[in-house]
């Protein structure tokens, strides 16, 4: 769908909503600068997620909808909400057949920029060469045969459509062809709901430029995306300075390293600066063996030294305390007890500055503060550098520097993280499956794990 007016009534939070005590709402990147909110603002802004309109906003609470856009227009000043037309940056030149990330329609060269008509987050991704073929086998039920050398690029929607499933958004050349409604319990409920005709998704597929490789993404993302990243990658350095000179306290900064994409680039770009850091990573016993491996490789590669604290405390803790969930995730707090062990063997007890790869644009509902104390970790204030990055904006730095990555992505994980990881969807944990045969039978629970959305 190109830029039209319903866009504009769609507002979507930029900003955290932090519960001060019972009664105090605040939204703000910072709480010393958040703008104090009412219940029946709370309520409103609350729904500031891209799937409620103005509209729909008031009838559901029954409030002036010239109220609600008023609101908007305050926190909107302050950069703390947005329009779903603003946040998505995504756009295609069909003239080239390229994808870019921009902040405006401005024609680039004189080519034309359709709008990509996405639901939050907005994180348009390259599938994989193994997640392609489950795209492939849903077409081909449909009466539909996709180029085998085509480029599909989606979007995970984690919004819960009904129980147990989310949505991935389908899209060739610019183009949302078709929703994956993915069943999260049991893939074989997973349904593709087309939006056009076999004859248009055929006829759109004519006209492409060959993915055969993760290399060949870079045939597919036009030059202003490249000039996008070299700006966002030099104001992520300076807020890097700015928030060391700040808050680090003369001692070396602590980059947390996970062995995905993000991180990866996070620490590329620390390395960059020269600024002192340190680096740690943490395996409670479920880490993918290839990035364990990763780790090591980057040691070699990069001539630099990865802390590593090893400790397979979550099978101990499962005997006691079960499957994790999504919602209860206490193999996360694991993490974290081996982050604090490893920051207090580092800096004692004086106060540091932690880096993070995490961005707004993994989740609808992720909002982070840009610069937070970390509660996790006694004094440590912990930063997120790529904030603001897509997933595009990663993979071109990745593509533009030619930085090594964990293997598993080539493998079709979309996410790099414990093989166990109850935040994994049903695709994931058939890659799993595929990839680590043998550590799916050692935990034959894995087939009726009953993963939580």
């Amino acid at each position: 769908m190109l830029r039209d007016e319903k866009q504009f009534s769609f507002p979507i939070r930029l900003a955290p909503i932090h519960k001060k005590d019972n009664q105090i709402f605040i939204i703000a990147h910072n709480l010393k600068l958040g703008y104090k909110l009412s219940k029946t603002e709370n309520e409103i802004v609350s729904k500031f997620d891209g799937f409620h309109s103005f509209e729909m906003i008031s009838e559901e609470f029954n409030i002036d909808i010239n109220q609600i856009k008023e609101l908007f227009e305050i926190l909107k000043k302050n950069n703390y909400c947005s329009f779903l037309y603003e946040w998505n940056k995504f756009r295609f030149i069909k003239s080239k057949l390229k994808y870019t990330c921009i902040s405006n329609d401005l024609l680039i060269n004189d080519d034309k920029l359709d709008y990509i008509s996405l639901d939050p987050p907005c994180d348009l991704r390259p599938l994989s060469i193994p997640e392609r073929k489950y795209i492939f086998t849903f077409f081909e039920q449909m009466g539909i045969k996709l180029p085998k050398n085509i480029l599909i690029m989606v979007n995970t929607v984690f919004r819960k459509l009904i129980d147990n499933e989310y949505k991935w958004q389908i899209v060739i050349n610019g183009v949302i062809i078709a929703d994956l409604l993915i069943d999260n319990v049991n893939f074989k409920n997973t349904k593709l709901i087309l939006h056009f005709s076999k004859e248009s998704i055929e006829d759109l597929t004519q006209n492409r430029l060959e993915y055969n490789e993760f290399n060949d993404l870079s045939k597919h993302l036009d030059i202003s995306i490249h000039k996008r990243i070299t700006r966002i990658s030099e104001i992520s350095k300076r807020f890097i300075i700015k928030q060391y000179k700040k808050y680090g306290n003369n001692n070396l900064i602590f980059v947390r390293f996970s062995g995905g994409k993000d991180s990866i680039v996070l620490l590329h770009l620390i390395k960059e600066l020269k600024l002192p850091f340190v680096i740690g990573f943490v395996n409670i016993g479920v880490e993918c063996p290839d990035t364990v491996e990763f780790v090591k490789e980057i040691e070699k590669k990069w001539g630099i030294t990865i802390i590593t604290k090893n400790y397979p405390r979550f099978w101990q803790t499962f005997k006691i305390k079960g499957y994790p969930t999504k919602d209860n995730r206490w193999c996360t707090n694991l993490k974290f007890d081996l982050l604090r062990d490893l920051s207090h063997e580092v800096y004692q007890n004086e106060h540091f500055l932690s880096l993070e790869g995490s961005r707004f644009y993994e989740e609808e509902r992720r909002y982070f503060w840009e610069v937070d104390t970390d509660h996790n970790i006694d004094n440590c204030t912990v930063i997120l550098p790529l904030s603001k990055w897509t997933a595009l904006d990663i993979w071109g730095y990745i593509l533009d520097k030619e930085i090594h990555i964990n293997p598993l992505y080539a493998k079709g994980f979309e996410r790099v993280a414990c093989w166990l990881c109850p935040g994994a969807g049903s695709i994931s944990r058939q890659i799993v499956k595929e990839v680590y045969p043998k550590l799916a039978k050692k935990f034959p629970q894995y087939e009726q794990f009953k993963w939580e959305v």
